[in-house]
């Protein structure tokens, strides 16, 4: 702890976002979730998502969007279509394996 107050602040910042970065490398909220239910398979669980209160949904998995707009936004997944229904609706990030939508969601459906 004493070396602790001696450091540099350069010293004391790539610490931190050393440990930062290695406790973001060591969790994986999904993976996590499958070994504590034993859905080891892609074929079991091909895709995850999960919504944080009604602003915020997060998806995982191959992902396609079929329609856009601010109330309305429809994707596929790789068995499934997902529709998402509320208010200023956005795709805040997408990549090749990750969706993220904002805005007010009400509604989601999977058919």
């Amino acid at each position: 702890i004493n070396g602790w107050r001696n450091s540099t602040l350069t010293e004391t910042i790539s610490f931190y976002i050393s440990i930062k970065h290695t406790i973001l490398c060591m969790f994986n909220f999904f993976d996590e979730l499958k070994k504590k239910y034993l859905l080891i398979s892609n074929r079991i669980c091909p895709y995850q998502m999960v919504m944080m209160g009604d602003y915020l949904l997060y998806v995982e998995g191959n992902v396609t969007i079929m329609t856009l707009s601010a109330n309305n936004i429809v994707f596929k997944l790789k068995d499934c279509i997902c529709t998402v229904c509320g208010m200023g609706l956005g795709i805040k990030e997408i990549t090749e394996n990750t969706l993220t939508i904002i805005g007010k969601i009400s509604q989601i459906e999977r058919v």
